[in-house]
């Protein structure tokens, strides 16, 4: 097939450059990030870790420099077990810790963690919801406060990020220096030490040998590990042993999964190992889908504009992985053998899925990740004429040199303004504190994205999660959500 030959091209130009460096970059990370996990567990011997690579870079499919890292540090203290006594939350179980769903609601991947053992819930009485918070909301689920000692993600989170903060200045690598953090970032505009983020992963950025242009950025997220399957996911179902895939599944199930702090008392659920161990049995069986994954977002990352003609994106990352996870388990394995017609098959799946606004989260079919919106048709109008592209050209310089434009509809064209109009302006009055600047633009940020929903590109990647779901606005705007769910759906919370 005539496609086949730019897909080889471009899978060279996809490919990490010098090997060289790459290995010597990763060898630097792994260090540094292993020394800073001892570091903080010598400082809080609560927090020891055992260091899981995941991301791209691990997966075999980061592309162009290795500029990116990905880590889960997994609590060695603390484990969500398989069996427990407990068949009501009122009787002691014999897991460390328990974990009941925040909602009944099939598309919440949001839990609430119990510490079940007295010993942990002094270890770890720091990190604990307050108790008439807890009892709050417990009188409304159960019909009464029975004691649960609910373990607050956000402070467990915010405690081990600050440890890390403190530690980094001090772990020195001859090839590596730290620049900045998320947290020393959130530090400097607040102006006051310590503080919650609402995203997962504390993110480090690194000089590579000195050169601040060229910046290594590390993602480190604290974890939870599951030691089962959760039954908010039925891909051990869809795809059974009689499934020709079905090892590939069968062994993905057996490593569980992870829970990340995501905020406040509320934890969500990860499937980064699960997908880690999809890919690598996807890429051992058919090496072709490897390469098409990772030209796949190549493109994505090269040859779009937004109206403005800023380079521009048709989606995450997260949305092709999810989408080359669904053809590879819908297809035969000899259908990969043929990289340009495979590529084109992966590539009309992933139009098919924007253009009709459904793309179910693969372990979680109820949660679609690409629901319609404003920029659907623009985007799959833009991706038709990619793949019209793909089938014509036979050079990846004069495919990557010709640029598409994700035009708006003439509906969306009546709401945006010029570039130059699109400022965020913030005003302040004397003596607002720095946290007040950020509240208010935040709040211009959230105007202007309420009429110009997905401009330039996809939605952000939560890529250790698995998928995106909107932050919890407030601690009591979540709070009031929980007990408005629990009012409709009675005192009996399911466990995961």
């Amino acid at each position: 097939m005539m496609a086949a030959g730019l897909i080889e091209q471009l899978g060279d130009r996809a490919a990490l450059q010098d090997p060289e460096e790459t290995a010597a970059i990763r060898q630097a990370v792994e260090t540094t990030v292993q020394a800073l996990a001892r570091g903080v567990a010598q400082k809080d011997a609560r927090f020891e870790c055992e260091v899981i690579p995941s991301g791209s870079f691990y997966e075999g499919t980061k592309i162009v420099r290795a500029d990116e890292f990905d880590y889960m540090l997994c609590l060695k203290t603390l484990s969500v077990g398989t069996t427990s006594s407990s068949t009501t939350p009122t009787q002691a179980g014999t897991e460390d810790v328990e974990m009941y769903r925040a909602s009944r609601e099939a598309t919440d991947p949001y839990v609430y963690l119990r510490l079940v053992k007295p010993e942990l819930q002094v270890m770890w009485k720091d990190c604990l919801v307050k108790k008439d918070m807890a009892a709050t909301i417990f009188k409304q689920m159960f019909g009464e406060d029975i004691g649960i000692s609910l373990l607050n993600g956000g402070k467990l989170k915010a405690t081990f990020y600050h440890h890390l903060k403190t530690i980094l200045p001090e772990v020195r690598h001859e090839k590596l220096t730290w620049l900045s953090s998320s947290l020393k970032t959130l530090e400097h505009i607040t102006g006051e030490e310590g503080g919650e983020m609402r995203g997962v992963p504390e993110t480090m950025e690194f000089a590579w040998d000195g050169d601040k242009s060229r910046r290594i950025s590390v993602d480190v997220c604290l974890t939870l590990h599951v030691n089962r399957w959760s039954r908010l996911s039925d891909v051990d179902r869809r795809y059974g042993l009689s499934h020709p895939h079905g090892d590939i599944i069968a062994e993905a199930v057996g490593q569980g999964f992870h829970v990340v702090p995501k905020f406040q008392f509320f934890w969500r659920l990860s499937w980064s190992s699960a997908e880690f161990s999809l890919l690598k049995n996807v890429f051992r069986k058919a090496p072709s889908a490897r390469q098409i994954y990772r030209v796949a977002k190549f493109i994505n990352e090269n040859k779009f504009l937004d109206h403005y003609k800023l380079p521009s994106k048709i989606c995450d990352s997260y949305t092709l992985k999810t989408v080359l996870l669904h053809v590879w388990f819908d297809t035969e394995e000899k259908e990969w053998a043929d990289v340009g017609s495979a590529f084109i098959r992966y590539i009309q799946k992933l139009h098919d899925c924007i253009k009709d606004g459904n793309l179910p989260h693969f372990f979680i079919q109820t949660i679609n990740l690409s629901p319609l919106s404003d920029w659907s048709v623009s985007k799959a109008t833009a991706l038709k004429e990619c793949i019209d592209q793909i089938q014509a050209e036979t050079d990846a310089d004069a495919f990557l040199q010709s640029k598409i434009v994700i035009e708006p509809t003439e509906e969306v064209k009546a709401s945006i303004k010029p570039l130059r109009e699109r400022k965020i302006r913030v005003l302040t009055t004397p003596g607002l504190k720095p946290s007040g600047v950020l509240r208010q633009l935040k709040e211009a940020v959230k105007e202007e994205s309420r009429n110009e929903e997905g401009a330039v590109g996809g939605v952000e990647e939560d890529n250790l999660a698995g998928g995106c779901q909107k932050d919890v606005e407030s601690t009591l705007e979540a709070i009031a959500k929980t007990i408005e769910k629990s009012r409709e759906e009675g005192p009996d919370k399911a466990n995961l």
